[in-house]
């Protein structure tokens, strides 16, 4: 029978310095990845309220690459995120990296270190909100909370690292044979979201209420107006009547010879020195007097 692996039993941090110093770089790498929850959080809040935006306007519900393309920028920045959260090489600064090395030293977070916050009347709280990470005699959090916590966020995002691993970062010969779904992102999204509110208490001792943050500005001004402008409409002239375009080509007999001479000399259609432009600039000058002109009457007719 194969022995089960086991990890290298950790040696304790005995120098309280060391400690100081372990916990304090704890901090700074919640902080960094708390704004990745965050950011994953505010994403799929734009994403939903677009997605609602076209679920109410039957105009916008056409067939669409736009659309396509919407959906898979969404879930491949969506995924990765969540790959990067739970990568284990210890090089990376992840959620997964910072729960190793908590469980692997639970001597840093003492009982003493957490509640010296909490003053007067709150020193009680400090110690239930303490308890929900240690039993209610210990002196240290317990190792086995940080433990639970790692694997329920190693298996809601297995899949998705999976479908990242073949599908996004690289072609895999081999891929996911049923792909993840948008039900296992959103539970994905949502435990890191509750995780994030459980360390924000466990090293900063503080509560985090949300984790979707707040957009101070009207971000969906964008969408009230055309994002295409309509053609521009005829100008007025002074009979009330509106100018139609010129055309290019005249009655039958009429033609300039200049258009003749632009049809058979390639280097017109180049136009290297600008001369046919200057020729076109003339010739519309031409035509727009001529279309301003008086009418008079053909003697011959």
């Amino acid at each position: 029978m194969a022995r089960k692996h086991s990890r290298p039993k950790p040696v304790p941090i005995q120098s309280g310095t060391a400690r100081y110093r372990t916990y304090r770089r704890w901090q700074r790498w919640f902080d960094n990845i708390k704004d990745q929850i965050f950011t994953l959080h505010h994403n799929r809040r734009i994403y939903r309220d677009v997605m609602a935006m076209i679920d109410e306007n039957p105009a916008l519900q056409v067939p669409s690459a736009f659309y396509t393309w919407m959906r898979t920028t969404y879930v491949y920045d969506m995924t990765m995120a969540v790959r990067r959260l739970v990568d284990r090489h210890q090089r990376t600064i992840s959620f997964y990296r910072l729960m190793e090395e908590i469980a692997s030293h639970p001597e840093v977070i003492t009982r003493r270190r957490f509640t010296a916050g909490y003053r007067g009347w709150l020193r009680d709280v400090g110690h239930r909100d303490f308890e929900r990470f240690a039993s209610p005699t210990a002196k240290r959090i317990h190792r086995r909370v940080i433990r639970r916590h790692q694997r329920e966020l190693v298996a809601v995002a297995k899949r998705l690292k999976t479908y990242v691993d073949k599908h996004v970062a690289h072609n895999d010969r081999h891929p996911m044979r049923r792909l993840p779904r948008y039900e296992e992102l959103d539970q994905c999204i949502d435990l890191l979201g509750q995780l994030a509110k459980d360390y924000t208490l466990l090293l900063e001792q503080a509560d985090l209420v949300e984790v979707v943050p707040v957009i101070q500005y009207d971000w969906q001004a964008p969408f009230r107006v055309p994002w295409i402008p309509p053609p521009p409409a005829a100008a007025e002239v002074g009979d009330g009547l509106r100018t139609v375009p010129v055309p290019v080509m005249r009655r039958r007999g009429e033609r300039p010879a200049i258009i003749e001479q632009v049809l058979s000399d390639e280097r017109w259609l180049k136009d290297p020195d600008g001369t046919a432009r200057e020729e076109a600039i003339k010739a519309i000058a031409e035509l727009e007097a001529r279309r301003r002109s008086p009418v008079t009457p053909d003697p011959d007719q």
